[in-house]
């Protein structure tokens, strides 16, 4: 199964090169596999820079494990999920 998770730039440009490599070196203790795409997302009506990252896998634990930690890391209030035709959003933070 596909699974895509949907990170915002934490500043709403785009991310830095360091902030990349923490996407890849976090993704990359999860699943050996994966890709990353360049997106335009818009929140409540502004251009927002993001990121997806694709994984497939039947381990939907492991994709919410990873959103977790990708959220913590980019300082998101929540990362989105995408898995075939569900959509949910991990809280990452309270606030």
């Amino acid at each position: 199964m596909m699974h895509t998770l949907y990170l915002g730039s934490p500043q709403g440009k785009a991310f830095t090169q360091d902030e990349r490599q923490s996407i890849i070196t976090i993704t990359s203790r999860y699943f050996d596999g994966f890709t990353l795409l360049d997106a335009e997302g818009y929140y409540q009506g502004r251009p927002v820079t993001t990121l997806l990252v694709k994984v497939a896998t039947a381990e939907s634990k492991d994709v919410e494990a990873l959103a977790l930690a990708l959220g913590k890391a980019m300082r998101q209030k929540e990362v989105a999920i995408e898995q075939g035709s569900s959509f949910t959003a991990i809280k990452t933070r309270d606030d």
